[in-house]
């Protein structure tokens, strides 16, 4: 009996210990998810989009692109700076809507703009995504615009 309570005493002191121990570390912080753009569409020029980002470590927003539905995204480059991200926004608590010009938006190596790309030296249509990214490189879903231009806009 004696050896039976010794051993509820000693497992009793080392889970204490060990909460205490890995309670106080701090190891596994982590951030919360950021909020998702919302609210998409696109224009024969624009792509249009709202965000509610109001986390501390909130950064701005990275526009994707691809040329074919089956390719993988690509960050998109800027003009005339190559930001990171695409649209450096400062946090605040407002639904914010933003419309993003494709003649200030280039594809990577590029110095044409996808608007110039596709008026202008015909090339087929791109497919466009938002999403917003935290200070530590931190993502969230990415959201596709579709096709653009939309057939309606062509």
């Amino acid at each position: 009996m004696k050896q039976r309570a010794y051993l509820f005493r000693f497992a009793g002191a080392l889970l204490f210990w060990s909460l205490l121990i890995f309670n106080s570390c701090g190891i596994y912080t982590t951030t919360a998810p950021l909020n998702p753009p919302f609210s998409q569409s696109v224009d024969s020029a624009n792509l249009k989009f709202s965000g509610y980002n109001n986390e501390d470590y909130f950064v701005g927003y990275n526009i994707y692109y691809k040329e074919k539905p089956e390719d993988f995204y690509k960050v998109c480059d800027s003009i005339p700076i190559d930001d990171y991200p695409t649209i450096p926004v400062t946090p605040i608590d407002l639904i914010i809507q933003y419309t993003v010009d494709t003649n200030e938006l280039r594809p990577q190596d590029d110095d044409r703009s996808f608007y110039d790309l596709y008026y202008n030296f015909d090339s087929p249509e791109f497919y466009f995504a938002v999403s917003a990214v935290g200070d530590e490189d931190e993502e969230s879903e990415r959201i596709e615009f579709g096709a653009w231009p939309t057939p309606a806009t062509q």
